[in-house]
Parts: structure tokens; C-alpha cells; sequence
């Protein structure tokens, strides 16, 4: 009996090798208000898929994406910066149940350059980020408004204030990730702000 029951495991491995983990590729670059995708790549059609996300430095477990049960996820800055995604995928293989969990993606905005084209690097500066609750903006231009927003795309921070003489203070808030955006005359810049 011993025998019959390793054989046959020894046939289900060998029949369902022509099935493979998934792997997910995608946009991991989001730009303000930006929108990408993920997409299982390995080739391979499962009979059922959940999408799961988690943000980067969380340790808790992956959260389902409620909705989210096909081979492809469409996703959105607001909603997705700053996490990581994977794909919980399944299929029956003569009665048997195969899973597997995708590798995952981190998706950010870190490296965005989110302003406008006509934006001049050379005459500005935003130090020190990530911060402990004071930088400085450094700036040939004129600043009408400095906002900072939290990922959730509320303002937390706002003023029309702005002494480049005198560091900003954001004491105030938490820890964590934030959006700086700096109004000029004519355009306007946001950048990641990091408070530690």
C-alpha cells in the first residue's frame, strides 16, 4: 500500500510539473496620482486568483484586495503607494488542490520626479530628508504656499507663511511618509518628505 501511494505522488509531481508558480511583473514606479498594473507572467491560467497587499514597512500579514480575482491588478497611487502585492493563485488537478503565493512587488514613488518639466534643480534645495521634524527649503524662487499631504491625500500642513531664513516644523506630526508640495508663481513642485 506503501508503495501505491508513493507512486501516485510521484505521478501528480510529474503531471503537474507542466504548472509553475506564478510570477507577477507590474509598474512599481507611481507617480503622483499615477495609476499601474500587475499582471501574473509565468504563462500559466489558474482557477482562482486573490490579489494581496500590505504596506512596505508593515509586519503584519497580507490583507486580501477585496475584488481583486483575476490574473491582472489594476492599481492607483493614492491607494497603493508605498506596499507590497502579491497573488495567491489556485487550480484543481484531478482532484487535488494546488496553490501558490506570487513573489511580490513593492510599489513607491521614491524615485518620481513629480514636478513640472520647467522646474530649475539647480536653484533649490530641501534639506535634510528624511528629517526629524525640521528642514529647510532653499530657493531662488518665491514660495506663495507650501502643503503637506499624508498618503491619504489629506492636507496635514499648510501655509502661506514661508521664511527661507527659518527651518519649517512639522514636530507635530507622526512618523512616516508624506507629500511636500511648494507652489511658486508659476508652477509647482512635490516632493517625498520623510519624518523619522
Amino acid at each position: 500500500m506503501d508503495i501505491k501511494v508513493n507512486f501516485l505522488f510521484i505521478i501528480i509531481i510529474f503531471s503537474i510539473k507542466g504548472f509553475s508558480q506564478a510570477w507577477i511583473e507590474g509598474d512599481t514606479l507611481l507617480c503622483f496620482n499615477g495609476s499601474g498594473s500587475a499582471t501574473i507572467t509565468s504563462g500559466q491560467f489558474y482557477d482562482a486568483y486573490q490579489w494581496y497587499y500590505k504596506p512596505i514597512n508593515s509586519s503584519n500579514n497580507f490583507l486580501p484586495i477585496i475584488g481583486a480575482n483575476s490574473p491582472t491588478l489594476f492599481y492607483d497611487w493614492q491607494n497603493f503607494d508605498q506596499t507590497m502585492i502579491k497573488v495567491h493563485v489556485s487550480y484543481n488537478f484531478q482532484g487535488t488542490l494546488i496553490e501558490y503565493d506570487s513573489n511580490t512587488l513593492i510599489i513607491d514613488s521614491y524615485d518620481c520626479n513629480l514636478s513640472s518639466d520647467f522646474f530649475d534643480k539647480d536653484n533649490f534645495s530641501l534639506a535634510p530628508n528624511p528629517n526629524n521634524g525640521f528642514f529647510w527649503i532653499n530657493t531662488n524662487d518665491e514660495v506663495l504656499r507650501l502643503e503637506i499631504f499624508n498618503f491619504a491625500g489629506q492636507i496635514v500642513y499648510s501655509s502661506i507663511m514661508f521664511n527661507p531664513s527659518l527651518p519649517v516644523d512639522i514636530t507635530f506630526l507622526s512618523k512616516g511618509i508624506y507629500l511636500l508640495k511648494i507652489n511658486f508663481a508659476e508652477n509647482s513642485k512635490t516632493l517625498k518628505l520623510i519624518k523619522q
